[in-house]
């Protein structure tokens, strides 16, 4: 049976199918400005023009659909940029940009904020890859910027950021549906991070916490029902715990619901 699409569904195609035009006119006039003359020409294309890193690594749009969030190589780092699909195409807004660092994932916050995490694609060993890769949020025009999250093996970044954060051993679990009430300061867009409690290598203990994205503040996050220590959580767009994978005397265990009006709620707490 063939399922038609409803006019949000549509609208969101046509904002994308926008969006999509506009980035790949801009990622196309920086290409060509950096070829040579005599490349523009009808050449062959270089053998290294396959291994070069792609224009663009990741798009999103913002929940309202205004903004078109992007990864781009620049510098020989990857940076987080937007584009207001209202205005021209060129203008171009950096969110943020290292000379040491690039950013790895970002997720839309509100319809003007987001949160990202960073990684060294240039370290040898790729041990900055598997670590712990701080979290932090901005404005979609860079404003506003600060940092949730430390880094294990970098603490900081070359961008004078102060160190009003939480240790590294934080991790991004939920980020809320924007316009969703997550029951803290009104108008203050927040998510859910986990602390992680370590015995050796081994991950044993994993505690949720609402984490304020403006201020930095947080707020404890009491689940009930739940006597084992939790190692990983799944929420629903609606701020629901949904499942626990826990452990418990050796042995492991996933609880839960996929009842809303049963499953065990996140409800936050001062």
């Amino acid at each position: 049976m063939i399922q038609h699409r409803t006019q949000s569904e549509l609208l969101r195609a046509r904002w994308w199918a926008r969006a999509t035009l506009s980035v790949v006119r801009w990622a196309m006039a920086g290409c060509m400005l950096s070829l040579p003359v005599v490349a523009l020409a009808a050449q062959p294309i270089p053998a290294e023009a396959f291994f070069r890193p792609p224009a663009i690594n990741k798009a999103d749009l913002s929940p309202d659909g205004r903004y078109l969030a992007f990864t781009h190589q620049a510098g020989g780092r990857v940076g987080l940029f937007t584009i207001d699909l209202n205005q021209s195409v060129d203008d171009v807004k950096k969110v943020a940009h290292f000379a040491d660092a690039d950013i790895r994932n970002f997720q839309w916050v509100t319809s003007s904020r987001l949160i990202y995490d960073v990684y060294d694609l240039q370290s040898g060993s790729g041990a900055d890859r598997r670590d712990a890769p701080g979290l932090f949020s901005a404005q979609f025009d860079g404003r506003d910027d600060r940092k949730l999250v430390e880094r294990r093996w970098r603490p900081s970044i070359t961008d004078g950021r102060p160190l009003l954060s939480l240790t590294w051993n934080h991790m991004l679990l939920h980020v809320p549906l924007p316009g969703s009430s997550t029951g803290g300061e009104a108008g203050a867009p927040e998510v859910i991070v986990g602390e992680m409690t370590f015995e050796g290598n081994d991950l044993v203990d994993l505690q949720p916490l609402w984490v304020n994205t403006h201020t930095r503040r947080t707020r404890a996050l009491k689940v009930a029902g739940l006597s084992e220590r939790v190692i990983r959580w799944w929420f629903a767009p609606n701020n629901v715990a949904k499942m626990a994978l826990s452990r418990k005397g050796g042995a492991t265990r996933c609880t839960g619901s996929t009842n809303p009006e049963t499953a065990t709620k996140a409800a936050g707490s001062n």
